[in-house]
C-alpha cells in the first residue's frame, strides 16, 4: 500500500505543478496582450492626423524647402521589376535607383497601368510625401503605389480590436482555471467554446475593418465588430447544443 500511493502523489504534484505553471503562463499572456491592445490603439489618434494631412497634401511650390510638408517630386532610374501573377504568390514591385531619398524599391497592386510596361534604364518620376513614396510616372502615365497612410488606422483598429479579444479570453481561461477542480479532471469544458467565439471574433475584424477602410474609417470598424458579437454568440451557443443531440442519434 506504501509503494502504490507514492506514484499517485508524485503525479498528483506534477499535474498541480502543470496546472499552476500554465494558469500563471496563461494570465501572464492575458495581460501582455491587452497591454498590447492599448497601446497599439495609442497609435490611432497619430495614424488618423496621418492620414488626414496625407489626402490634403499638395504639389510642392517650385521655391518650396526639401522639409516641406506638401508632394515632392523626384527622378530614378528603372533597376528592374518584378510582375508575378501566381495565386497566393502575387507581387507587383518596382526596382529603382538614385541618390536618397529614392526608395531601393516600391509596390504596387497590380502590374497596369504602367510597371508592366517599364524596362530597366527607363526613367521614372516618383511623388513622394514625408517618407511615403506615393506614385511613380512615366509619359503621362501614373500609378499609385502600396507605400500610402491611407488605410493605416483601420489596420491599427483592427490590430487592437484582435489583441483584445485574445487577450480577454486567455486571460479568462486562467481565471476560469484558477478555481478549483477534481484532480484529473482537465480544462473546464466551457474553454473550447469560448475559444470557439474568441477565434470567430478576432476573424470578424478582417471583413469590418475591410469595410471601414471602404466607407467609414475606424469607428465603422469598432461598430461592425461589436454589432455582430451578440449573433456570433448566439450562433454558436445553437451549434454547441445541437452537436450533442446528433451525436446521441448516431450512435
Amino acid at each position: 500500500m506504501h509503494h502504490e500511493t507514492l506514484p499517485r502523489s508524485a503525479g498528483t504534484r506534477l499535474r498541480q505543478w502543470w496546472h499552476h505553471t500554465w494558469t500563471l503562463g496563461a494570465a501572464l499572456l492575458g495581460l501582455a496582450m491587452l497591454g498590447g491592445s492599448v497601446l497599439t490603439a495609442g497609435f490611432l489618434p497619430e495614424t488618423l492626423a496621418r492620414e488626414r494631412a496625407f489626402r490634403a497634401a499638395r504639389p510642392c511650390p517650385a521655391d518650396a524647402a526639401p522639409q516641406a510638408d506638401c508632394l515632392h517630386t523626384l527622378h530614378a532610374r528603372v533597376r528592374g521589376t518584378v510582375v508575378d501573377t501566381r495565386p497566393k504568390q502575387q507581387q507587383y514591385t518596382l526596382r529603382l535607383q538614385g541618390p536618397p531619398p529614392v526608395p531601393a524599391e516600391i509596390d504596387f497592386q497590380s502590374p497596369t497601368p504602367l510597371l508592366q510596361h517599364l524596362r530597366p534604364g527607363d526613367e521614372v518620376t516618383l511623388t513622394q510625401w514625408r517618407s511615403y513614396t506615393v506614385t511613380a510616372s512615366r509619359a503621362g502615365t501614373a500609378q499609385h503605389s502600396t507605400d500610402t497612410p491611407v488605410d493605416e488606422p483601420e489596420l491599427v483598429t483592427g490590430l487592437s480590436l484582435i489583441l483584445l479579444t485574445l487577450g480577454s479570453y486567455t486571460l479568462h481561461a486562467a481565471v476560469l482555471c484558477r478555481r478549483p477542480r477534481p484532480i484529473g479532471t482537465g480544462l473546464p469544458p466551457v474553454l473550447a467554446y469560448r475559444g470557439k467565439a474568441a477565434m470567430a471574433a478576432a476573424a470578424w475584424v478582417l471583413p469590418a475593418g475591410f469595410l471601414g477602410a471602404t466607407w467609414g474609417g475606424p469607428p465603422v470598424v469598432l461598430l461592425t465588430w461589436a454589432a455582430v458579437l451578440p449573433g456570433l454568440r448566439w450562433w454558436l451557443r445553437r451549434r454547441g447544443k445541437r452537436a450533442p443531440a446528433s451525436r446521441h442519434r448516431s450512435s
